[in-house]
């Protein structure tokens, strides 16, 4: 019988040092996922970390410049699976810009 896994992560507990780096990468251009990723958190936790320290958050998403052009792949016939990979942000995003622009969503 296969081992069962947990159904949440374990909390981990950043030290005063570890919020003070996480902080400076992300001041550095580095985004939440990676930062999430690199320490071993759920990207909210680095969001209530930079909360915490008053650092202004970055909005996500794609900007004027990048949604255009998403329209555009996408009616060239690009996925938004594959527009997703390329913006670096989820389909779920990609999908709600192509709505937002009046595309027509292919099954």
């Amino acid at each position: 019988m296969p081992t069962r896994r947990p159904r949440f992560q374990t909390q981990r507990r950043l030290s005063a040092d570890q919020i003070a780096t996480l902080v400076a990468a992300y001041r550095s251009g580095k985004t939440m996922k990676e930062l999430a990723s690199e320490f071993g958190i759920h990207r909210t936790t680095v969001s209530s970390h930079l909360t915490e320290q008053r650092v202004p958050v970055r909005r996500g998403g794609l900007d004027q410049e990048r949604k255009a052009e998403a329209v555009r792949l996408y009616d060239e016939g690009w996925s938004s699976g594959r527009l997703a990979e390329r913006f670096g942000v989820s389909a779920d995003t990609v999908l709600r810009v192509l709505r937002r622009a009046g595309a027509s969503i292919r099954p």
